[in-house]
């Protein structure tokens, strides 16, 4: 074997060698960053699906979307309009002031010419797992079995089985017409807590139906109908075809501050409407009236009231509630005034120290 010969069959092994050592550790370091993006992978999964405490998920939810989230704003067929929003306050939050629960998460219709106006206040239901992936409210269903403690809502829903005109069974039967829909909150509540009542919903705003079931999980079906109709029409048509009700709702409002008062609107503050209600109604039945003031005071609308309603009604009277609500109740009998209902205690409710006594 010449010099020349051995070289180059010395240098063909070499790169040779060389080349399966290269394709070794090209092989090598394609395992390696697999298994470190294998890992990496692995770690965000952990993080973004790790299970959370409820004060850490709502601390990731404050920081994503603030303690007010607006959803949606909607222009109803008046040219007033309505915001959709969450409040989303954690117990370690300086405006939470509720220390029976460790947050509160809240769906609400915000009338915009109002100061402090509010339509519907839905509590939310927290997902069942507290993660990254799940911090988006907009996807949070509300909870239409509960009611926020003290506040027009509960005294109202609370009203029909104080006055006696329901009983308070988990089974009573009895009829509802409840004019005026916003989020559906009392009806929807109702509907939970007591399936066998008749409840039918007047709603003029199509737009407002719209809110309520695209945001507040509003629930059709043949205990609880909906009808998109003007409130004042449809109390004449009901008189026409010999229709009465065990429990009368009106909740009509505007949403526009420059009138004297905001709830209930003019047109049922008519004689000749108040006088149909009082036919529309069962002997033993109760007219609800969500009562607000605008301009005047609530002595005045208390007064304003009182005057309109005692014309038609044998009996009227209020309910305190929390807010610049109250509860304006009329009926064509007395009430047994010795009554005392606690719906909460009733329905099992975690109830606050504010509502150990009864209301007025």
């Amino acid at each position: 074997m010449t010099y020349r010969h051995w070289l180059k069959k010395s240098a063909w092994r070499f790169y040779c060698l060389a080349l399966i050592m290269l394709s070794l550790l090209y092989i090598l370091a394609i395992a390696v960053l697999q298994n470190n993006i294998a890992r990496t992978k692995d770690a965000v999964h952990h993080y973004v699906n790790r299970s959370m405490s409820v004060e850490e998920f709502m601390d990731l939810v404050n920081s994503t979307y603030g303690t007010f989230r607006i959803h949606e704003r909607v222009e109803l067929e008046d040219g007033s309009q309505v915001i959709i929003g969450d409040i989303l306050l954690n117990a370690s939050n300086p405006h939470y002031k509720d220390s029976c629960f460790r947050v509160k998460a809240m769906r609400i219709i915000g009338a915009l010419e109002v100061e402090g106006g509010v339509h519907a206040v839905f509590r939310l239901k927290l997902p069942k797992e507290l993660s990254k992936n799940t911090t988006d409210t907009s996807k949070w269903e509300v909870d239409d079995s509960y009611i926020e403690p003290n506040s027009y809502f509960h005294v109202c829903a609370e009203t029909i089985f104080y006055s006696d005109a329901v009983e308070l069974s988990r089974d009573t039967k009895a009829s509802v017409l409840s004019l005026g829909l916003g989020g559906g909150l009392v009806d929807s509540f109702l509907h939970h807590h007591f399936p066998k009542l008749n409840i039918t919903v007047i709603e003029i705003s199509s737009r407002m139906a719209y809110v309520a079931s695209k945001w507040f999980g509003l629930k059709l079906d043949s205990h609880h109908s909906l009808v998109i109709a003007d409130g004042v029409s449809f109390i004449e048509e009901e008189i026409k075809r010999g229709r009465t009700y065990d429990v009368l709702f009106l909740d009509a409002c505007y949403s526009d501050s420059r009138y004297k008062i905001l709830c209930p609107t003019d047109a049922f503050l008519a004689k000749k409407v108040i006088h149909s209600m009082s036919r529309l109604m069962s002997y033993d039945g109760v007219l609800v009236i969500n009562a607000a003031p605008g301009s005047m005071s609530m002595n005045e609308e208390r007064k304003v009231l009182t005057e309109l309603f005692s014309e038609f009604f044998r009996y009227c009277n209020t309910r305190n509630a929390s807010g610049i609500n109250e509860v304006f109740y009329c009926m064509n009998r007395a009430p047994d005034i010795g009554k005392h209902v606690n719906l909460f205690e009733y329905l099992g409710f975690l109830t606050p120290a504010r509502l150990s006594s009864p209301l007025t």
